[in-house]
């Protein structure tokens, strides 16, 4: 089993490919080859799940828990691809896909069936913990980015009011250009005319600069929906940062010691250096 494969299979979930992502670029008509690419994604990730559960199971008696708390995350990545049968043209394909799913929903289930209940325990609660990793990484990334975002939408004059204070300058221009013109010298009221236009200018300039700036913020964060689901959930940075030590803490104790001189070999080994806990 290769390091790279494991990794790929320890992957969060927000990275795995999904036949949503698919049926997305079917239906905006994308190129046959970026859909095509994307399927291909999908499949082979399947297939390095499948095959890190067929390493796990061959070697279970090393560490029944361990290989029962991968094969959990890997369920847990097969079930957020949404692979169904209709995904794929070929029948070796879609064969393929429905078969991996149910070994590794099927071994899964064996390997936790011979565990003792505490042991059972400590799996879902490590695989919560480490799908909770990359909610809290996530949101302490970017949550000073949307509430930099929120700051700025608030200040952003609407429609109707950027409209009000147009028609406010040219209201206030010509309740002094025209007395000036009409009853002193229309020269004088030349520069009445031109502090309207700069004041409109100015006006326009810099709501085209906030608006800019609320582009590029936006920018920073490509899913601002799921930090403000998050910020739900955590409240507080303090929060996010105490409830993702915690997760670490439980993650590091299920799987023990993250060197690579580690008393398991193989497959075991090598998931250990890749959980990537710091």
């Amino acid at each position: 089993m290769n390091a790279h494969a494991v990794a790929q299979s320890l992957q969060p979930l927000r990275d795995v490919a999904t036949a949503l992502q698919v049926r997305a670029l079917r239906d905006s008509n994308a190129s046959a080859e970026k859909t095509a690419a994307v399927l291909k994604r999908v499949r082979d990730e399947v297939f390095t799940y499948r095959h890190t559960a067929e390493a796990l199971v061959a070697k279970v008696d090393r560490s029944p828990r361990l290989c029962a708390g991968v094969l959990a995350l890997l369920a847990n990545r097969v079930a957020y691809s949404r692979v169904d049968y209709d995904l794929f043209d070929e029948i070796v394909d879609k064969e393929f896909m429905a078969q991996a799913s149910t070994y590794i929903s099927a071994q899964m289930a064996k390997v936790i069936g011979i565990l003792p209940e505490y042991e059972i325990v400590e799996v879902f609660e490590m695989v919560h913990a480490y799908e909770s990793i990359d909610d809290a990484n996530f949101y302490l990334t970017h949550c000073d980015t949307i509430t930099k975002l929120d700051s700025l939408l608030a200040a952003a004059q609407t429609p109707i009011a950027q409209k009000s204070i147009y028609l406010a300058i040219a209201a206030l221009t010509l309740a002094g250009l025209i007395p000036t013109a009409v009853l002193i010298s229309p020269l004088l009221a030349i520069p009445w005319a031109i502090a309207g236009v700069v004041a409109w200018l100015v006006y326009r300039a810099a709501q085209q600069r906030h608006a800019d700036t609320i582009k590029r913020t936006t920018a920073l964060c490509a899913d601002s929906n799921r930090v403000r689901f998050l910020q739900a959930r955590f409240h507080t940075k303090e929060l996010a940062k105490r409830e993702l030590e915690s997760h670490k803490r439980t993650v590091k104790a299920f799987f023990g010691d993250m060197s690579p001189s580690s008393h398991l070999s193989g497959i075991f080994a090598v998931i250990q250096m890749h959980i990537n806990i710091e």
